[in-house]
């Protein structure tokens, strides 16, 4: 129990970071690819590199099982549409409003969990929880946030935060039927990439898809990134708390914030110090009230 007390937490900010990360590189990517191709390639990299490493962890008996038709149901949505709403929020709003609507993802989460899973939100889970997103939100804030948020772009970046927040419920559902993280997100991948394919056909007329010109390689990269980062998630669900886990992995824009100012040599201002500080504490509480429970 105590192995699982530190796991979790680890697993779940090592996701964290891999997505605060490839955020990055997807905006490199953005830079020359639409949002809809971009999906497309990062995609369809996530599915290739489970491929790769499916020796690894593919059972012939999970292919029968039917909590795999759930992570196969949701793939029809994530991650696909929530991927391309994220990567036009990005495009449309920028980073800024998209990182403070990701930030309230844990409270939908726990929502979800305790009226669903009949997990408990303790005292110290919920200050943690409230610390994380109290902290991202100071980092991403400004002024300028309350007159963009009525515009309708922000809506799309409300709609990734609402299918992630999701993911994760969905996903804790689904190990328990099935406890095998990569096979579950290899079903959800593979179908989304299906219904990504198809709806890029359906309206670019069977325009082709540039992998390796453009910034193709910078989703390649962020579809790597996504799949390491995705079976840490899982594997932190399949035995940590959904209550635990989505509180940590709320922390992931400031990884985001980090690496984009270690690229850019710019150092961070006194507003975002306070925000990283008051979000590790969040985290740190977090982790702490998950192993005081255990």
């Amino acid at each position: 129990m105590a192995d699982l007390t530190v796991m979790v937490p680890l697993l779940t900010l090592c996701a964290a970071a891999l997505f605060g990360i490839s955020a990055n590189t997807a905006r490199a990517g953005l830079r020359h690819i639409n949002s809809r191709v971009g999906a497309i390639i990062s995609i369809g990299s996530t599915v290739g590199c489970y491929l790769l490493t499916s020796p690894l962890w593919m059972r012939t008996e999970d292919w029968a099982n039917p909590a795999l038709l759930i992570f196969a149901a949701f793939g029809l949505v994530h991650p696909w549409l929530s991927r391309y709403m994220a990567y036009e929020a990005n495009r449309r709003v920028g980073a800024t409003i998209s990182a403070t609507f990701e930030a309230n993802s844990p409270l939908f989460t726990a929502a979800l969990a305790m009226i669903f899973l009949n997990e408990q939100l303790t005292l110290l889970l919920a200050l943690g929880t409230l610390m994380t997103v109290a902290g991202i939100g100071w980092v991403y804030w400004n002024r300028e946030i309350a007159a963009s948020i009525m515009r309708a772009a922000a809506l799309l970046a409300l709609g990734a935060m609402v299918l992630r927040a999701l993911l994760i419920f969905v996903t804790k559902i689904g190990l328990a039927g099935m406890p095998n993280p990569v096979m579950g997100a290899f079903a959800a991948y593979s179908v989304s990439l299906v219904c990504a394919l198809g709806f890029h056909f359906t309206n670019a007329g069977g325009a082709a898809i540039p992998v390796m010109r453009s910034s193709g390689p910078w989703f390649l990269l962020t579809g790597a990134l996504t799949a390491t980062g995705t079976f840490c998630l899982f594997t932190a669900l399949l035995h940590g708390q959904v209550v635990v886990v989505s509180p940590i992995l709320a922390a992931y824009p400031l990884f985001t914030l980090l690496t984009a100012r270690l690229f850019t040599a710019e150092r961070l201002g006194g507003r975002s110090v306070t925000g990283v500080v008051v979000t590790v504490v969040g985290v740190a509480l977090v982790s702490f009230a998950s192993g005081y429970e255990n």
